[in-house]
């Protein structure tokens, strides 16, 4: 045995590693942590090693195997890859977005010395394609190993992906196409700028265009490999003054051959001198300019504001709009044109809405075209006269029913009952003459006209989770809507938006855009007593009857409405950035099957108001017993016998195979699913480790709804201010440390907005509706007003008729049904506005 063995337990290289030169690093000393991108996929080539994929599938494997520990150790950053002098920082949390492999660091003070005083700005990832343990020599698939900080690489060409000078040579060393376009243009942004005003200066000296090209060539010869602005800028005045020279003493010339030299005299003062010449000139120009287009603008403004009928809020909206076609090269006579004609059109746009939610709708009529006021104080006597009963009744006194009072509504509700009013408003005329003579028209057995009313005002009255869409009512709508968003464009803002002197200053864009979205009719069958129908006389109408049947009524509609927004808004928060899997080989454990992954996304097809089908399925789950196709069961207990497939849990990953009726079946071959899973999450455990109090332990949970946060800010800019959850795992997270009295810190408290206990600031809401997606294990983070809900027919109510039991036999009831046109609706771009935390055992999943 050989005695002289000598072990080093550090680590060693592995020719499989790779480096990428990803991006720049910014880092906020005061948060000591930042989002950084670590690599991204796409096809790599290098002369050394060949051709390589990074694939979104190995980002997601190198999620996986940081978040199981697969490498044993912290993920740590160094600096210029030389880990004995210390850690720069260490990552707390990878994520994919879009192609993108994204890491949460949590920075040293070494680290931020290093980039914000050191100029240590690009980050060069490393890791190892499939990396083996050397314990027990098992191989884990991509593994990210380490990452450091480097300056800048010497880049000598502009391939889409080429190496940068190693510090070995040992591993290949990649740059991405971003940041080689990132790095180029810091070289020549500037020096464009000069050569730009170089060819300013030479085009009134009436050159040849033979000569501006050589002199314009000479400027980029002259400044290539120049790093001193200084110098530049002299080159640039060398040159300048060459050019007036050959043009005083030689103004026809058409070809010339140039040298650069040192022009006598001219000295670095007489540079400073030259330029702040220039500058003052042109602020002096600017400055005309700017204070000639206010005098044009003000014209607009005036002209806008002098306009009649037209509320301020479209005047404001109009002049913003109309401020950028403003020129300083316009008459005011033109702008006044121009102004008129925009706020007549402004008027019949005014005029249309108005007709339009007076439900009238003018599509080239023909002959005459009668409109009738809408009788509003004739539905607010009606609401008055049934209020007054509807107080006096149990379903009142037990809070079965609020009668919110009008001042109280939100304005949604207000334009969805004025809406009402004006479809029905000959109606509503006859029950308040009805209510107030004591007499009836017998023939009329159709729902109560204030009946259907106060189903609307009940149910949109307390529905929450209204407060969380944006709402619209569209009486011309038939088949489909138009929703309208906002998307902003922050891609290429380099520097944090610093701009230096007299350099180019990019632009944030913001587009108005609108989407379509397709209405679909929600109906409901409701089985009312005959004592509702009543109307023989104003005392013998049983209002105890009627209340309740408001009540039962409105709760159904709003539980049907909180489900289905509440569902989109996690089916969204899901769909983005979501993952595929195609037939994944799964097995009964109980009475369910689980997914390798989850949660899974909810699938979703729109369909027309036929019920046909309006393009292909988005997330499509499919289920195969064998090599049959299974059809999703629908609950109704109408489908025709055979096995169905039943999503338990969506965010568990459960999947049920049962018969027509729900039971639990058994399949006959092996079952096989497609579906896509939701990588826009965080997952926390709730399994309470040995020897940890519960309060402790659910600090992780406000922790991660921290850490999802901060993700949306720095990330995707955008912050969260609602999060949407069961009032029991609220409940549940309350009981953090953090809530503790001792122990509360700032943004952890009850709201006036939201109706659950905040967390991290963000206000929290109630799902108050059976059946939802989210159940008691997720927290959906997002932007209120993203979602969108338009109604574009109220609900109202169908003719009754008379019920019967299943035998056929007269019930002394009638049955009814209600329906609603409207449409749920989140923009696709708009998907990043969400995000969640999924909380459950680990264990027990």
């Amino acid at each position: 045995m050989n005695q002289n063995r000598i072990f080093q337990l550090s680590e060693s290289g592995q020719h499989e590693r790779i480096r990428m030169l990803a991006d720049a690093v910014s880092v906020d000393a005061d948060r000591r942590q930042s989002w950084v991108t670590v690599t991204r996929a796409g096809n790599f080539t290098d002369p050394r090693y060949g051709a390589f994929a990074i694939t979104r599938q190995m980002l997601s494997e190198m999620i996986s195997n940081f978040t199981s520990n697969v490498y044993g150790q912290d993920i740590a950053i160094d600096v210029d890859h030389k880990p004995g002098n210390g850690a720069a920082g260490y990552v707390r949390q990878l994520q994919l977005d879009g192609s993108k492999l994204r890491a949460l660091v949590e920075w040293t003070e070494y680290g931020i010395e290093a980039i914000t005083k050191k100029g240590f700005k690009y980050l060069s990832a490393e890791f190892c394609e499939n990396f083996t343990d050397n314990e027990f020599q098992k191989q884990h698939g991509p593994v990210l190993l380490a990452a450091g900080l480097t300056v800048r690489p010497v880049i000598k060409g502009l391939d889409v992906v080429q190496c940068s000078e190693s510090d070995s040579g040992q591993y290949p060393t990649l740059i991405s196409e971003q940041l080689i376009k990132q790095l180029h243009e810091e070289d020549t942004m500037k020096w464009q700028q000069l050569i730009a005003a170089l060819m300013a200066f030479c085009e009134p000296l009436k050159l040849s265009e033979g000569v501006l090209n050589s002199f314009k060539k000479l400027a980029e010869d002259s400044l290539a490999g120049i790093e001193e602005e200084a110098k530049a800028k002299l080159i640039i005045e060398n040159i300048k003054s060459s050019a007036k020279t050959l043009a005083e003493a030689h103004p026809n010339a058409t070809n010339v051959t140039m040298q650069l030299s040192s022009p006598a005299g001219v000295t670095a003062e007489d540079v400073v001198r030259i330029l702040s010449e220039q500058r003052t000139a042109e602020d002096n120009q600017r400055k005309q300019l700017s204070e000639k287009l206010e005098s044009k603008q003000k014209v607009l403004s005036d002209t806008v504001n002098a306009a009649q009928g037209i509320e301020d809020d479209a005047k404001a909206s109009l002049i913003t709009e109309l401020s950028e076609l403003v020129t300083v090269d316009m008459s005011d006579d033109q702008i006044k044109k121009l102004a008129e004609r925009e706020i007549d059109h402004k008027n019949k746009e005014i005029a249309h809405r108005k007709l339009s939610e007076m439900g009238i709708t003018l599509n080239s009529p023909s002959g005459r075209v009668h409109l009738q006021d809408v009788p509003t104080n004739e539905a607010a006597r009606l609401q008055n006269i049934q209020h007054q009963q509807l107080r006096n009744t149990s379903a009142f006194y037990n809070g079965q029913i609020r009668l919110s009072e009008d001042k109280a509504l939100p304005g949604f509700v207000r334009d969805v009952l004025n809406l009402f009013d004006a479809q029905h408003s000959q109606q509503i005329g006859m029950a308040v003459r009805t209510l107030s003579e004591g007499t009836t028209n017998v023939s009329d057995s159709n729902l109560p006209i204030g009946f259907q009313r106060e189903v609307i005002r009940e149910a949109l009255s307390d529905l929450n989770v209204l407060s969380l869409v944006s709402t619209y009512t569209d009486a011309s709508a038939t088949a489909t809507t138009q929703i309208p968003y906002e998307q902003r464009h922050t891609g290429g803002i380099a520097n944090d938006g610093i701009v230096y002197e007299r350099s180019p200053i990019p632009k944030v864009k913001v587009s108005q855009k609108m989407d379509l979205a397709y209405i679909n009719a929600m109906k409901l069958a409701i089985d009312v007593s005959n004592e509702v129908l009543h109307f023989t006389r104003t005392a013998g109408i049983n209002w105890d009857a009627w209340g309740r049947n408001v009540a039962s009524a409105a709760r159904l509609v709003k539980e049907l409405l909180c489900r289905r927004i509440a569902n989109e808004l996690q089916r969204c928060a899901d769909a983005f950035m979501a993952m595929s899997v195609t037939d994944e080989g799964i097995t009964k454990e109980g009475n369910v099957y689980k997914t390798d992954h989850f949660p899974i996304v909810r699938q979703r097809q729109v369909f027309d108001l036929q019920g046909n089908a309006v393009g292909q399925p988005e997330n499509p789950i499919v289920v195969k017993d064998g090599s049959t196709e299974l059809k999703p069961w629908d609950g109704s207990g109408k489908q025709p016998s055979g096995l169905y497939y039943h999503v338990v849990n969506y965010n568990l990953g459960y999947v049920s195979l049962v018969d027509q009726d729900g039971s639990i079946e058994d399949p006959t071959g092996a079952v096989k699913i497609s579906y896509s899973y939701s990588t826009n999450i965080v997952k926390v455990d709730a399994d309470i480790p040995a020897n940890v109090a519960k309060e402790k332990h659910l600090n992780g949970l406000i922790q991660a709804i921290s850490a999802q946060k901060a993700m949306m800010a720095s990330g995707r800019y955008v912050t969260p201010d609602f999060a949407l959850m069961s009032p029991t795992l609220n409940d549940t997270a309350t009981n953090a440390e953090q809530f503790a009295m001792s122990a509360k810190r700032d943004g952890v408290s009850t709201s006036a907005q939201g109706n659950l206990e905040k967390i991290k600031g963000i206000e929290a809401w109630g799902t108050n509706a059976p059946g939802i997606d989210l159940g008691d294990e997720r927290i959906l983070l997002g932007q209120r007003g993203i979602a969108s809900y338009t109604v574009a027919k109220p609900w109202s109510m169908s003719e009754p008729v008379e019920a019967r039991d299943e035998n056929g036999n007269l019930t002394g009831a009638k049955e009814s049904y209600g329906e609603e046109y409207n449409a749920i609706h989140v923009p696709k771009p708009l998907y990043d506005r969400f995000t969640s935390v999924l909380y459950f055992s680990f264990t027990n999943r």
